[in-house]
């Protein structure tokens, strides 16, 4: 039997700024929403995502609502019964890789003047690095 392949890339701009918690046993989970525009549609598709530990940490730390985003990771379904009985499931990209490419602004966020990191993989290696669309896109 083959495995199949479960990746998603997308690039967008944060909904709001990210909310950072921490499970039971204390791994960091972050969670924000990215609206992602096609060119033939007015409307956003917005993308829930999830990171974790020291990803999770770093999202917290350096994004915030508007900031413009690459993110990979997998695609994962989770189901649960709201207050009122009813099953419900959303879809979820679990995020491996979140690359900061700047807000509006040429890549400040919120207005806070400091320096915003341009890119950052999910490792953490805190180098930043240019980024130029046409040639280092990894994908």
């Amino acid at each position: 039997m083959s495995r199949g392949l479960n990746r998603a890339q997308i690039i967008g701009h944060l909904g709001q700024d990210p909310e950072l918690r921490y499970t039971g046993s204390g791994t960091a989970v972050c969670n924000f929403s990215v609206a992602t525009n096609q060119y033939d549609r007015d409307e956003p598709e917005w993308h829930r995502v999830t990171a974790w530990e020291q990803l999770a940490e770093i999202c917290n730390e350096h994004l915030s609502k508007g900031e413009k985003v690459f993110v990979e990771g997998s695609l994962r379904t989770r189901e649960w019964e709201d207050n009122d009985g009813h099953a419900r499931q959303t879809t979820e990209i679990h995020a491996d890789e979140v690359l900061f490419l700047g807000g509006e602004a040429g890549g400040q966020a919120g207005g806070s003047g400091q320096r915003q990191p341009q890119t950052q993989p999910a490792g953490g290696s805190g180098q930043d690095q240019e980024f130029e669309p046409d040639d280092q896109l990894p994908f």
